[in-house]
């Protein structure tokens, strides 16, 4: 299979653990096709160090230890950026390639804004960012800088918006 096939596959893999995992996921559809989906982990989630032991056994059957390894290291270096003890984690946003820049991001991001007002608790929530247009993407949601952190030779930015 090629890597477009693994790509879906690990996406289904992810948003499948979102659902099981009863944590926030945000769809805009028409007609019943995904045009964008937001994932998010709740402030009383025990993703991270805790993530779901399918998941990892998961990730190391098919990354290998080194990839799980990476991806535990990256978790815990943007929860321990966070300026913030209770808050959601953006752990996955996306766009269909036919529908970016006609505003389903903002969307999404209004939808985000509903999931932190349901969740009083909820101090904010977080993303990390390796692409700088979407930096910009995320300024633009009033999402401040917080930390930059380097994993396995990629740089991003930690970014965390306070509750609105």
């Amino acid at each position: 299979e090629g890597y477009e096939s693994r790509l879906r596959s690990a996406i289904r893999e992810e948003l499948t653990a979102f659902w099981e995992a009863e944590q926030p996921i945000i769809g805009l559809f028409d007609e019943g096709r995904l045009l964008s989906v937001a994932c998010l982990t709740g402030p009383d989630n025990a993703a991270g160090a805790g993530r779901y032991w399918h998941w990892r056994l998961k990730m190391l059957l098919t990354t290998g230890y080194y990839g799980t390894r990476q991806m535990l290291e990256k978790e815990e270096k943007i929860r321990s950026a966070m300026p913030a003890e209770k808050y959601h984690l953006l752990s996955f946003i996306a766009v269909h390639p036919d529908y970016q820049s006609h505003g389903l991001g903002h969307l999404l991001m209004r939808a985000i804004d509903s999931v932190l007002l349901e969740h009083r608790d909820s101090e904010g929530v977080g993303v990390f960012v390796t692409v700088p247009k979407y930096e910009t993407f995320f300024s633009d949601g009033f999402y401040q800088k917080v930390a930059q952190v380097e994993i396995a030779n990629k740089t991003g930015q930690v970014m965390f918006r306070p509750r609105p």
